[in-house]
């Protein structure tokens, strides 16, 4: 199953809204061992990513809590017809989940200031090792000369890891078959 978003069933009453972020018991993730939660609080212009772990591969459900992002995934898999494609989401705080299947590439770059961004690792436990970064200034669908240079449209500064500055070319990323 490829990536998909997902926008849960919402209950409102008069205490306001509940709904299911997530259960074991439902696709895309239901063969999946649940790992962790992870939460990033973020500053604009920031880019986290492209990242992936190859022989322990990860599945995530990343949502948005507060402000918004580019979200970027790229498939791995030599077979698939979208094979090297670079996909865009733009994902705010609303009740909207994307799922990012194993064997993808994720990142995602912060439009808002003090942007919240949660997601759920299902699959292999995290393994540092393991995990590989893909610069994403190669893709023009990502840099359009932004991250190239180091700065957005408006003049700021892109802010990114030292190990995202320094992550491999695709080429050079190992890749599933």
């Amino acid at each position: 199953m490829g990536p998909q978003i997902i926008n849960p069933e919402l209950f409102h009453d008069k205490r306001g809204t509940f709904h299911e972020v997530f259960n074991m018991d439902k696709e895309p993730w239901s063969h999946m061992h649940f790992q962790q939660q992870n939460v990033s609080v973020n500053h604009r212009n920031v880019f986290r990513g492209l990242h992936y772990q190859y022989e322990n591969p990860q599945g995530k459900l990343v949502r948005v809590l507060r402000g918004s992002v580019y979200d970027y995934i790229i498939d791995l898999r030599m077979r698939s017809p979208d094979f090297g494609r670079v996909q865009r989401f733009h994902m705010k705080a609303d009740d909207t989940l994307l799922w990012v299947p194993e064997c993808f590439a994720h990142g995602f770059f912060v439009l808002e200031p003090e942007t919240i961004f949660t997601y759920n690792v299902f699959g292999s436990p995290y393994m540092k090792e393991d995990e590989y970064s893909i610069n994403p200034s190669q893709f023009p669908e990502i840099a359009q000369e932004w991250i190239a240079q180091g700065r957005t449209d408006e003049g700021y500064p892109i802010i990114m890891s030292d190990k995202d500055k320094a992550g491999l070319k695709f080429k050079e990323a190992p890749i599933y078959e």
